[in-house]
């Protein structure tokens, strides 16, 4: 079976403005190698801005460009990986991963317990989802100053992960989930009808729908799983690396060894790719034990892996 080339994006756990503050890479899990796209310590990104760890969260590619999500921006990178556009938006914060559905742009914006809708086409921001906290979620514009949303604190989920799928009636369907949640939660973007989807336990990240059931990464514990009819079909353990091997280790308020994150699926081979820190990815396929390819950038303990996607070009 020929592997795919995956995009990783990585945020850095250093606020040094002077070190690289995580990037873009291509990995080809294919033949084992690597190549950075995008520095985030190149002085024109606006790297000040992001928020919490440094770096590039949600990736996707769109036509000729590339999206990456960073902070409290959304940039477009042309084929040269050179900065195009940026947005922004007053609901946009504390921003994490991102999925390209029919010409939009969902994303997660933790910092306004949102998931944020970017028109690909019309480069302006459309109807998007709140869920707060103390009532349930609701659809509402972000192009408008609402008080209601506005006034809801970050954090409730830490909201990471986001997919979007369509029903019989071809209306999209946004399934999201938190690193705090014990569900995903589902919204009709056409009926603002609402649902959930449980989980055998919570904590997870980049939980979405995966062949007959669910598939998430148990980040602190190095692991991924796969449930079915809440029951465990299987579970990856993630290789750590040899802590001699390791650069930057008396950081200690940036350990995280073997932190999974970030996720493509590729059901029709019984396949997905995760990542995690120090930056590295794996390739994991259904009935085998380990992984069966794995691609390593760096032994710098403070880059770690956040967001994926299928590279296009």
């Amino acid at each position: 079976m020929t592997l795919p080339k995956i995009v990783a994006s990585s945020v850095i756990r250093s606020l040094d403005r002077h070190d690289s503050h995580g990037g873009v890479y291509i990995v080809d899990l294919n033949n084992g190698t690597h190549e950075q796209v995008i520095d985030w310590n190149d002085p024109s990104f606006p790297w000040y801005r992001c928020a919490g760890d440094v770096g590039v969260r949600g990736v996707e590619f769109y036509g000729d460009l590339f999206y990456a999500v960073a902070g409290d921006r959304l940039l477009a990178f042309d084929k040269t990986w050179t900065l195009v556009a940026e947005y922004s938006n007053q609901y946009f914060e504390a921003t994490h991963e991102s999925w390209l559905h029919e010409d939009k742009l969902y994303i997660c914006s933790d910092g306004k317990n949102a998931i944020l809708v970017f028109d690909l086409i019309k480069k302006e921001w459309t109807t998007s989802i709140c869920h707060p906290k103390d009532r349930a979620p609701f659809l509402f514009n972000p192009l408008v100053h609402d008080n209601e949303v506005l006034r809801f604190n970050g954090g409730f989920h830490h909201l990471d992960s986001v997919t979007v799928e369509t029903n019989s009636l071809g209306e999209a369907i946004c399934l999201y989930a938190g690193a705090f949640d014990g569900c995903i939660s589902t919204m009709n973007m056409v009926t603002g009808k609402v649902g959930q989807i449980p989980l055998i336990i919570g904590m997870t990240h980049n939980a979405r729908m995966f062949k007959d059931g669910i598939i998430y990464c148990k980040s602190v514990e190095s692991e991924v799983r796969y449930e079915v009819d809440s029951e465990y079909v299987q579970t990856w353990k993630i290789p750590l690396p040899d802590p001699s091997t390791l650069t930057h280790v008396y950081m200690r308020d940036c350990w995280r060894l073997g932190y999974v994150r970030g996720m493509v699926s590729f059901p029709e081979d019984d396949m997905v790719v995760v990542g995690s820190s120090p930056a590295e990815v794996f390739a994991l396929k259904l009935g085998e034990d380990g992984p069966i390819a794995s691609v390593s950038i760096t032994n710098d303990f403070r880059n770690s892996i956040c967001g994926m996607c299928k590279y296009e070009w």
